[in-house]
């Protein structure tokens, strides 16, 4: 499929809205093992969630792989080894995508920025490249992309055509690289 869209299931995760969410054909992006239970117990498919969120718990993580989900957003260096650890223990293969800190500043709040090295999301672009130097032939992760967040509430398009451009241009080093 050549886009997938999907519904933030912390916008409104009751499990009705859930249910219409997937009869209406959409994905779900959760940001919790709860959420991802709920997602789960509303009758999605592994390759129909996407995980987001910080602080992954082991349990939370072992839900994710278990049920083959689409993608895990991984936030670090750190977090990428814990899911290859569990994925392993598990004796499944994971799926992850990268999200990185494009560095770009928007004229939104400040509060509302996850683009900025100041942000608790993501990883710093290079560190991008060395965890598919480190983990492109691991039996346990299936590093399946590289994403990024820009924030919320941009007033100004510019900076998504510039994060795209980032993006693109992270791609083609990681393909060169690795």
């Amino acid at each position: 499929r050549p886009l997938k869209i999907c519904y933030a299931a912390k916008a409104m995760s009751t499990m009705g809205i859930l249910r219409a969410v997937k009869e209406a054909g959409i994905d779900i992006e959760v940001n919790s093992g709860g959420e991802l239970w709920k997602a789960l117990k509303a009758g999605f498919r592994g390759e129909q969630i996407i995980f987001n969120g910080t602080s992954k718990e082991v349990r939370e993580l072992e839900m994710a792989i278990e049920n083959e989900i689409y993608a895990i957003q991984v936030d670090s260096l750190c977090e990428l080894s814990l899911i290859a650890e569990t994925a392993k223990r598990v004796g499944r293969r994971a799926n992850v995508s990268l999200r990185l800190v494009p560095e770009i500043e928007s004229d939104t709040h400040s509060g509302l920025q996850t683009a900025l090295l100041t942000s608790k999301f993501g990883m710093m672009p290079e560190e991008a490249v060395d965890a598919f130097n480190i983990y492109k032939e691991s039996a346990h992760l299936n590093l399946a992309g590289i994403h990024l967040h820009i924030g919320s509430q941009n007033p100004d398009p510019g900076v998504y055509g510039e994060a795209l451009e980032i993006l693109l241009l992270k791609l083609v080093e990681i393909a060169r690289e690795t």
